[in-house]
């Protein structure tokens, strides 16, 4: 590859564009963070969904965990399940487990 493509592709890649809005460069008027919050909406997606099949999956096995609502686990310290009920504790656990039985 000769000498000056990477030269070349990161003058490409650079956004010297300047917000219209918050006079910030890197983004345009219409991905603006600012006037989302200003207007009262919720924060521009920087990156496009995933598929909806995937999250229909994600739901029907998020669904089926425990949950009690308003609480904080004192382990992951996610909203919405305690120590207990928590998913993330229990798959280290059975990592560990199988860890020192492998050992």
């Amino acid at each position: 590859m000769p000498s000056w493509v990477p030269t070349l592709i990161s003058a490409l890649r650079r956004d010297d564009r300047k917000c219209n809005y918050c006079g910030k460069v890197g983004h345009l008027e219409a991905h603006c963070f600012k006037k989302q919050r200003d207007k009262g909406y919720g924060p521009v997606q920087k990156r496009p969904r995933q598929d909806v099949q995937d999250e229909k999956c994600d739901e029907a096995v998020r669904g089926s965990y425990p949950r009690t609502m308003g609480v904080t686990c004192g382990y992951c310290l996610r909203k919405n399940h305690t120590e207990e009920q928590c998913q993330t504790k229990k798959k280290a656990l059975a990592l560990k487990s199988r860890l020192a039985q492998g050992n």
